[in-house]
């Protein structure tokens, strides 16, 4: 009878494992299909020409290279800094759009928040550290070398807080 328990509990598992993998194998067949008919409406669009190239490690592009007239999306990043006494948090909010084709703009705001701290002194000030607007240009879009190239510029505005303000109006120390 133990033996037909452990046969039947084998098969079981067995069919159960098979199942998940043909669950596995059908999600990644669906995500890759999915992928195909993006890239392929991407690259067909006969209005212009439009490469999809992966966005850079190190560097925010403002919007695709060979952004289209009326793309946009909202972005929101965060970061942790663990102080020893005070943590901050590092947010940011950014808006992206392309007002025309191959030209897209940015509005974007950091933000820190601190937490309270361990000691019980004072925390620095939750702030909003800057405004930054950022302004690119794809100037080319070459489908045979799948190449694109693109001038950007961005301008941060810091914002000068109270803390930074000494009494009589002149910088603090």
């Amino acid at each position: 009878m133990n033996k037909v328990l452990t046969a039947l509990s084998a098969l079981i598992s067995f069919e159960s494992f098979a199942q998940q993998n043909t669950d596995t194998v059908d999600v990644r067949s669906s995500n890759q299909r999915i992928d195909s008919l993006y890239l392929a409406s991407a690259e067909s669009d006969t209005e212009r020409l439009k490469l999809v190239h992966a966005e850079p490690l190190f560097i925010d592009l403002i919007r695709d290279l060979g952004a289209r007239k009326g793309e946009r999306e909202w972005n929101i990043g965060m970061g942790l800094t663990d102080n020893l006494d005070v943590d901050r948090y590092d947010a940011l909010i950014e808006y992206e759009w392309a007002p025309v084709d191959r030209i897209g703009l940015e509005v974007e705001l950091p933000i820190s928040i601190y937490g309270s701290s361990r000691t019980g002194s004072a925390s620095g000030s939750s702030q909003i550290n800057s405004l930054k607007l950022a302004a690119q240009w794809t100037m080319l879009v070459d489908d045979r070398y799948n190449t694109s190239l693109a001038l950007g510029y961005i301008q941060e505005f810091e914002l000068a807080h109270s803390s930074m303000w000494g009494n009589d109006g002149e910088r603090g120390q």
